[in-house]
């Protein structure tokens, strides 16, 4: 299995200003950060199998019944290629009558669902300049109010 790191390492021609950053937390592993330029040409989202909504007792029953049907897979009666032909074709043929598709429900989602409220972002924005300040003054009455908005936020 590639790993992102292997693609940084081995594929060299879509990177692009690679950055070695402190660790995160306690943690004693770098961080890289770094560009990577890719192309995707065709992404197709609508129309892809349904295969939670699969009926495939049925379909089950339909390769049982395809199979016994002759020499279907006989390599004495046909070549590899003419056998892979007849067996792609009854399995494309099972999968699109018995797997419905279409575009997957999107129940209990919400298309714009924000998880804060308004006013508690607000707060969150606050407590992360009252940490900047902080961090470039190291006062002590701006690291009060920093742990005063702090404390609200985390009780929310």
């Amino acid at each position: 299995m590639a790993h992102t790191l292997d693609l940084v390492l081995s594929c060299g021609i879509y990177i692009k200003n690679i950055e070695y950053r402190s660790p995160l937390g306690l943690s004693d592993q770098n961080v890289l950060s770094l560009s990577c330029q890719l192309y995707v040409h065709n992404v197709c989202t609508s129309n892809k199998f349904r295969l939670d909504k699969g009926d495939y007792s049925t379909l089950q029953k339909f390769l049982d019944k395809s199979w016994d049907t002759g020499n279907i897979l006989d390599p004495s009666h046909s070549s590899v290629d003419t056998m892979w032909e007849r067996f792609k074709f009854i399995m494309v043929d099972g999968i699109n009558g018995y797997i419905p598709k279409g575009r997957p429900s999107r129940t209990g989602t919400h298309k714009n669902f924000q998880p804060f409220t308004a006013h508690l972002r607000a707060q969150i924005r606050e407590k992360y300049q009252l940490w900047n300040r902080w961090m470039n003054s190291r006062e002590d009455e701006i690291f009060k109010k920093y742990t005063a908005v702090r404390n609200k936020v985390k009780s929310k």
